[in-house]
């Protein structure tokens, strides 16, 4: 088992650290590629942070079969159409990205600090 800190910005860390976000969606590449089930991340916006566990990663070609598949309810909490979740993620990464890396849907579970 690992601990990893991850950067995560606002609103996102809020509803992860509120349990209402409980699937991060990133690239599969660098520190993202090598994550495994029960995992220990630690997610950290400003002098705030939350710790959760890798419960398990998934895999998918493209944003919107990942938002589709996973659903805007766990994946980005009030964002309410899938073209809106994918304006979301390419503000972070381009189309050649998703292409070439895939993503990960990382489900994560709350865990005491």
């Amino acid at each position: 088992m690992s601990i990893k800190e991850i950067n995560v910005s606002q609103p996102w860390f809020d509803y992860i650290k509120l349990g209402k976000k409980t699937i991060e969606g990133r690239l599969n590449k660098g520190m993202f590629s090598q994550l495994k089930k029960d995992d220990i991340i630690k997610f950290v916006n400003k002098d705030e942070h939350v710790i959760v566990r890798v419960e398990k990663i998934q895999y998918y070609d493209s944003f919107f079969q990942y938002l589709t598949l996973e659903g805007l309810e766990r994946t980005l909490p009030d964002v309410y159409t899938i073209e809106e979740g994918i304006n979301i993620y390419y503000k972070y990464y381009t189309k050649e990205q998703e292409k070439e890396y895939r993503i990960l849907a990382i489900s994560i579970e709350l865990v005491d600090d």
